[in-house]
């Protein structure tokens, strides 16, 4: 009688599950799900910058000018630094610009702690 219980099973057969291959599947998509995760936060957008120019004022200013690419609802942060001959740090400031303001040309004087021989702006992120 056993076997009239299951005419499809009788009339195809059976297959025994594969619980290893349940298991790799599972870790194939978690691992595709972490490295899109991954990636989507490094290579979220940032607002376009760039410099255009410094000045060298005397041994304790460097004037950088730039620009930043943004939209008007975004806000943004800029790291601005003056760097010595070995590209050590001399002069750092961060200048947030909130939202409402769209594109920016600016230019910042930047104080340094010993004598500059350039200035940058390193990076622009939303915040």
């Amino acid at each position: 009688m056993k076997d009239n219980l299951d005419p499809i099973a009788q009339r195809y057969g059976t297959k025994k599950s594969n619980p290893a291959l349940l298991i790799s599947i599972a870790a194939g998509l978690t691992a595709v799900f972490i490295t899109w995760a991954v990636w989507s936060v490094f290579t979220g957008a940032k607002p376009e910058f760039k410099t255009t120019g410094y000045q060298v004022v005397d041994k304790n200013h460097v004037l950088v000018k730039y620009t930043v690419n943004k939209s008007k609802d975004q806000n943004v942060v800029c790291t601005i630094q003056a760097l010595k001959e070995d590209y050590a740090v001399v002069g750092f400031k961060e200048i947030a610009y909130p939202a409402g303001t769209g594109n920016i040309k600016d230019s910042f004087l930047l104080k340094t702690t010993e004598p500059a021989v350039t200035g940058l702006v390193d990076n622009c992120r939303f915040y």
